[in-house]
């Protein structure tokens, strides 16, 4: 690559200067986007037109991750595809343009098993691994003819925009779910919400959460004893809470692993259509994170480790209590009550504290769950065309790079 790139380590500014002036390359930025430019580099930093000029990356340079935890990340590259000069920071290597290539396609390059496995070769370290500018240099990769590497470029060019609009698509229905979420609840009994659908004109219910709810048992078993190869017993575990399951847990659709032990559970353990799982440890404010499970049916399922099973002991509509337990209306209470210093977590009797205002009429509880559902539907469908567009990039990398 020493014919191509000229490479050099990043500049290390006095923590006051940060904040201000020119952009300036961060890991973050390599790993974060699909290319740079000046508009999606998040920090910058004041220095003079001196140093700028020593620490330029301008359009076409390729920028490097010089230090990694893991073995996977060494050496990750990107390329700064912008007219306006940038800078780069000291975890950075840059690498200037000298030689003839295609930007975008060395990019793509770069991210080729062969590339990679070559980069992994020369890095270097125990705890963290690092990659120098002398061994870049001496990595040697194949090209082709420009005329090829433009037309490759173009090619992956046009697939990943198309994913960058797609994303920014779920990004926009996932903000207006979350701005409809604020105006159909509400957290005061004082106030209506800003939202109500034309009929339904009564003021709301409010009542403590041991009111509303009785516990259930949960198991304690860790994610070792589970298996998605099949099973008789289903588990719902708090780490799938948190991140796999959105506000309603579907159980003819998600995917809920098995137990490896098929030993029976007493019925008073299993769950059923409008049961809500509560994820009760997190490493951050996501403690709390709630589904409400439906489509059950005869399956056997419990609830498992770090979790908190509740049976509503009142009728509500199917899903009302999934959005309304993860909005922002419910949700402020818990903040105060979450314990713990690396690990946040909330208990039963700090649960049984707070209060859950809703409508006492089950038909307006219906139509709030039946417009969120909605939502979901759209973002799902917009997140499956993403997921496939991202798929169909990743085949043309295997088989456009040996």
């Amino acid at each position: 690559m020493s014919q191509l790139l000229r490479f050099q380590n990043g500049v290390n500014a006095p923590a006051e200067k940060y904040g201000r002036g020119v952009k300036f390359v961060s890991v973050s930025d390599i790993i974060q986007n699909d290319y740079v430019t000046y508009d999606n580099i998040v920090g910058s930093v004041d220095i003079d037109d001196a140093t700028l000029e020593r620490y330029s990356v301008e359009n076409g340079d390729m920028v490097f991750q010089r230090s990694s935890e893991t073995v996977e990340d060494i050496g990750r590259a990107n390329v700064y595809l912008d007219n306006r000069t940038a800078t780069f920071g000291g975890f950075v290597i840059r690498g200037k343009k000298i030689g003839e290539y295609n930007p975008y396609f060395f990019k793509c390059l770069l991210y080729s098993n062969e590339a990679r496995r070559k980069v992994i070769r020369v890095g270097a370290g125990a705890q963290h691994y690092n990659i120098g500018q002398e061994a870049l240099s001496q990595i040697f990769l194949h090209f082709p003819e420009m005329a090829e590497q433009r037309r490759i470029a173009d090619l992956l060019l046009l697939v990943s925009n198309r994913i960058a609009a797609q994303r920014k698509l779920v990004e926009l229905l996932k903000k207006h779910k979350r701005g409809l979420v604020q105006d159909l609840f509400t957290s005061e009994l004082s106030k209506l919400p800003r939202l109500r659908f034309a009929g339904f004109k009564d003021a709301w219910t409010i009542r403590s959460f041991d009111e509303v709810f009785s516990f259930l048992k949960n198991n304690t078993l860790p994610r070792s004893e589970m298996t998605t190869a099949g099973g008789m017993i289903r588990n719902v575990h708090y780490g799938d809470v948190l991140i796999k399951y959105g506000d309603v847990l579907d159980c003819n659709r998600d995917q809920i692993p098995f137990l490896v032990s098929d030993k029976q559970s007493d019925d008073y353990r299993l769950l059923q259509d409008g049961d809500v799982v509560i994820a009760d440890t997190a490493e951050d404010e996501a403690v709390g994170k709630t589904v409400e499970l439906v489509g059950v049916a005869n399956k056997l399922i419990e609830s498992g480790l770090h979790t908190i099973a509740c049976r509503p002991t009142i009728s509500f509509a199917p899903r009302f209590l999934g959005y309304y337990l993860n909005s922002t209306a419910y949700r402020r209470q818990l903040l105060p009550l979450m314990q713990g210093i690396k690990v946040l977590s909330l208990s039963k009797s700090q649960l049984g504290k707070t209060q859950l205002l809703f409508p006492p009429d089950i038909n307006e509880q219906k139509r709030i769950a039946e417009l969120l559902t909605g939502i979901d539907a759209h973002i799902a469908m917009a997140q499956s065309h993403l997921d496939k567009m991202q798929s169909l990039k990743t085949g043309f990398l295997q088989q456009l790079f040996v």
